[in-house]
């Protein structure tokens, strides 16, 4: 009796390592792979990511198997989440039994479409976060059911004001550059100055006007807008002459007084900040 039974196991081991292996390996080289597969933990806050690791864990070592795909889940997954999946481990189909637990796993886990645009709404708050973070954040949380112009617009709504004020003026301008120029413009505001985006306004500084401080962060914008441009200028050949050098420095030098409105629109702007010297060139180059 204790032999039949022996056999048996051997055979249904035998079984699934040809179906692991899609019938091109050996049992050990299976055996193997299988010691060295380590899942991450389950993360019941984005189930889809989790799998996503899990499959590219199951590729690199090339476990195909449906059996040993669901029970090498199964096992990753805490005993309190598995509860909330308790009907589908006592009932598996017969076949797609991995499917079958993904597909109930992520749908239990994943919040719905409305829960997810309530949160981005209203659940969302720069607070300690950068501009940028908080931007994919939202994007993760649309899910491309919202166009950017809304998701610009509800972002925008999380900003400082003096940030919010600088960033109002670059109409046109992409919404992932606006979150780079942001998170410039908040590393050189204080934490508690950051902190009053998601609470109520900072009080004004005993030292140093609102009005200075846009007029700062005026200054960093096109300073930031100025070298987002040079980085995107092809280098011209090192064989121009000394005295191009030093025009093009000279330049360079002269748009640095240019406000940030004509920085941004050229002889389209409709407005100007003194001082700006974009009349003045504009003239010496005609």
């Amino acid at each position: 009796m204790a032999d039949d039974e022996g056999a048996t196991l051997e055979a249904g081991s035998n079984q699934n390592v040809q179906d692991t292996t899609g019938g091109g390996g050996t049992g050990g080289t299976v055996i193997v792979e299988i010691r060295n597969l380590k899942l991450p933990p389950f993360w019941k806050k984005d189930p889809v990511l989790w799998f996503e690791q899990v499959e590219a864990q199951f590729y690199t070592h090339r476990i195909r198997s449906d059996t040993l795909k669901y029970y090498t889940v199964v096992a990753a997954v805490d005993a309190e989440d598995l509860t909330q999946v308790s009907d589908i481990l006592r009932n598996p189909p017969s076949t797609d039994k991995y499917k079958h637990f993904k597909d109930h796993i992520i749908l239990r886990f994943t919040e719905s479409k409305e829960r997810q645009l309530q949160k981005l709404l209203t659940g969302l708050e720069l607070a300690d976060k950068k501009p940028s973070q908080l931007l994919r954040e939202m994007r993760s949380l649309a899910a491309n059911n919202l166009t950017d112009d809304i998701i610009h617009t509800l972002w925008m709504r999380r900003m400082p004001e003096m940030v919010k004020c600088v960033l109002s003026a670059s109409e046109g301008v992409d919404l992932e550059k606006l979150a780079i120029i942001a998170d410039r413009l908040i590393e050189h505001q204080t934490p508690a100055y950051v902190m009053a985006a998601s609470t109520s306004r900072a009080k004004q500084d005993d030292e140093d006007s609102v009005s200075t401080r846009v007029s700062k962060l005026e200054t960093m914008f096109t300073e930031l807008m100025t070298n987002l441009k040079k980085a995107n200028t092809p280098r011209r050949s090192r064989s121009r002459s000394t005295s191009q050098v030093k025009h093009r420095s000279s330049s360079q030098g002269s748009s640095q007084s240019i406000c940030y409105y004509h920085t941004m629109y050229g002889k389209q702007a409709r407005k100007c900040k003194q001082p700006c010297s974009f009349e003045t060139l504009s003239t010496q180059e005609n």
